[in-house]
């Protein structure tokens, strides 16, 4: 990471500057980007009354829940805003910091750590309408092109939303697209969708084979390009063809959720030998690790719910311009005609979240460095799939791509020893890494990406049934490491060894604490079966015979049976159809109450429906029932 008093990363001092305390001849480094949602390298200057026109001096930007803005009375024109005067260009840097050991010096015509960016008004100038103007999302966007080292943003209400927005705007009939196999499978199955839709062909391509990965060696496929198109994809040199058809080159690197990489630099330069476009998913990396936009990309697409905001409290998207042509403006009108809008509200929140980007992700890079080299030599692991690893089949490349030669980024998988069942079981014994969908927020997630992603396609999505997906956080990496450790090699653990305190006085052979700990673990187990729909832990409650059959109190019916202990799984007297409950003493016939509650129901499916359950009775048929008083 460059030194905060590392001079290396300023500009050459203007001569001419007659203020020697003024800033403006030194290049603001990322750090300072970030913390002060742009600051003086973007015009926004907190406190000075250039933080959208603000003139409070609040030092965090306003929200502007507004949907219409008054205009001009004498003129019927927009009005014209306060801040919205642009300040001269400023060089910023993008590469994070990282540890001196790592450091690489990069010469200023290689790929480069500083991008000049065009700065961005405080105010956008003019606001008519909040679908295509909203001035909460001016800051934010500033702020995101700046790190990308693009023209402009624009803000989606998701990630899935800024994806739409690019297919709607640089596809249509008899157009290509070129997609990568291994890649989030939504994103994947929407543009696949899509292109059936209007008539544009869909093509696969595997970044694994032919010229990208010189290193692979694999056996010639006897499969066609056509077939190979449709199922695992070709080379990409065969996907995007010379025929001039493919619009658009979709990237994602490293690959969610196998960690595949592609060459960015290559694919650009084949894509755009043909006239396409290129799109490069950076939701993994962000702007601090690669910069898509210096290495050839036409457009870069962030799921901004992860990484960008980082703290799994908003759903946003955004999409980053190269260059501002008419594509560009189509990707801006399709945001504001298609209403796929992000709100004021996570607007400013996304903000927030922003501004510690880069200590998020300097520490989740180093985390995740440190757990790869741990996992990879686990016996219980077959292979660990984290770029950043030496022995990772992409590394050269994305040790090239990457800012500064050392971030990879946060995520990686591993592949468990004993196939889908270890797997699962590793996640249910984990304490500290939260079982759960998403990436890129403060607190580690794991995930069975098989299970998730089978269950939407409904079959396989090709995403080996032994891996899990980790999400690296921000707790300490040892901590993380153990209770991976453990989870792997089958250990349980009780919820209070997590607390030294009781942990320690059992050890002690206090008793006193020994039983305070043992109450601890089970009313967390009552908390956790509480919030599964019982009443409390299942040694606790108390059990009523019915008909001999033993029935925990928090199960009976308390309806019509209400005072006689019956249980609600008495086939009897009750039945649920579609969700919706029934019991006999309540609700009167069956077929009735059948009637009743599904208007326009066919007499057959009533009969079906009655016949089905021949152990139910209603009206004369009921039996009766004593009341004993326990359900009171």
């Amino acid at each position: 990471m460059v030194d905060p008093g590392d001079g290396g990363g300023e500009v050459a001092p203007n001569k001419a500057a007659s203020h020697p305390a003024r800033m403006s001849t030194r290049a603001p480094r990322v750090d300072t980007v970030i913390a002060q949602a742009g600051g003086v390298a973007l015009g926004i200057c907190p406190g000075r009354g250039a933080n959208h026109g603000d003139t409070t001096g609040s030092v965090i930007p306003p929200i502007y829940p507004s949907t219409t803005y008054a205009r001009d009375p004498e003129t019927y024109l927009p009005r014209p805003l306060m801040g919205a005067a642009r300040v001269p260009n400023r060089v910023v840097e993008t590469a994070i910091d990282a540890p001196a050991s790592n450091r690489r010096e990069v010469a200023d015509d290689d790929r480069g750590r500083f991008t000049t960016v065009a700065s961005a008004p405080a105010h956008p100038g003019k606001n008519v309408y909040a679908r295509p103007d909203n001035p909460t999302y001016v800051q934010a966007e500033a702020v995101i092109a700046a790190l990308d080292g693009g023209v402009g943003c624009a803000l989606f209400s998701s990630g899935m939303a800024a994806a739409c927005g690019l297919a709607t705007a640089l596809l249509k009939h008899g157009d290509r697209c070129v997609f990568p196999r291994h890649s989030y499978f939504a994103c994947r199955e929407y543009f696949r969708q899509h292109c059936a839709r209007i008539g544009c062909e869909f093509r696969l391509y595997d970044c694994r084979k032919g010229k990208l990965q010189t290193h692979s060696n694999e056996a010639a496929d006897p499969r066609t390009d056509e077939e190979l198109w449709r199922t695992e994809g070709s080379a990409v040199e065969a996907a995007v063809g010379a025929d001039g058809k493919t619009k658009l080159v979709w990237i994602e690197t490293p690959a969610n959720p196998t960690w595949d990489v592609t060459d960015v630099r290559r694919v650009c330069d084949i894509a755009h030998a043909f006239g396409a476009s290129v799109c490069v998913d950076n939701t993994v990396l962000t702007p601090l690790c690669c910069a898509p936009i210096r290495l050839g990309a036409d457009f870069v697409m962030h799921s901004a719910t992860k990484y960008l905001n980082g703290h799994s409290d908003v759903v946003a998207g955004a999409v980053v311009a190269a260059v501002d042509d008419e594509r560009w403006g189509a990707v801006k009108s399709a945001r504001a005609m298609n209403g796929g809008i992000l709100g004021s509200f996570e607007a400013w929140l996304l903000l927030r979240g922003m501004r510690t980007l880069h200590v998020r992700v300097r520490r989740q890079c180093e985390s995740a460095a440190y757990l790869a080299k741990r996992l990879a030599a686990h016996k219980n692991v077959s292979v660990c799939l984290y770029q950043g690893l030496a022995s990772h089949p992409g590394h050269d490349v994305a040790t090239a791509q990457s800012i500064d030669g050392a971030s990879f980024g946060g995520m990686m998988s591993i592949r468990v020893k004993g196939g889908a069942d270890a797997a699962k079981s590793v996640c249910g014994l984990c304490k500290i890494w939260v079982p759960a969908t998403s990436l890129g927020g403060v607190e580690s997630l794991i995930e069975h990406r098989a299970t998730l992603e089978g269950g939407c396609l409904g079959g396989d999505s090709g995403v080996p049934d032994d891996l899990l997906r980790l999400s690296v956080g921000l707790e300490d990496p040892e901590d993380l490491w153990i209770d991976l450790k453990e989870a792997l090699e089958g250990k349980k653990r009780k919820d209070s060894d997590y607390f030294p305190d009781l942990a320690g006085a059992k050890s002690d052979g206090d008793a006193a604490a020994g039983a305070a700990a043992a109450e601890f673990d089970r009313k967390r187990k009552a908390e956790s079966a509480a919030i599964a729909g019982k009443r409390g832990h299942y040694r606790d409650r108390v059990r009523v015979a019915v008909h001999g059959v033993g029935a925990p109190v928090g199960n009976v019916c308390r309806r019509g049976c209400a005072g006689r202990d019956v249980p609600v799984s008495d086939k009897s007297v009750h039945a649920k159809v579609k969700g919706l409950s029934y019991c006999a003493r309540s609700d009167g016939a069956f077929p009735d109450w059948l009637r009743a509650r599904f208007p326009g129901i066919r007499l057959d499916d009533v009969e079906a429906a009655v016949a089905a359950r021949p152990e139910l009775r209603w009206g004369e048929r009921l039996p009766p029932a004593t009341a004993n008083g326990g359900g009171e």
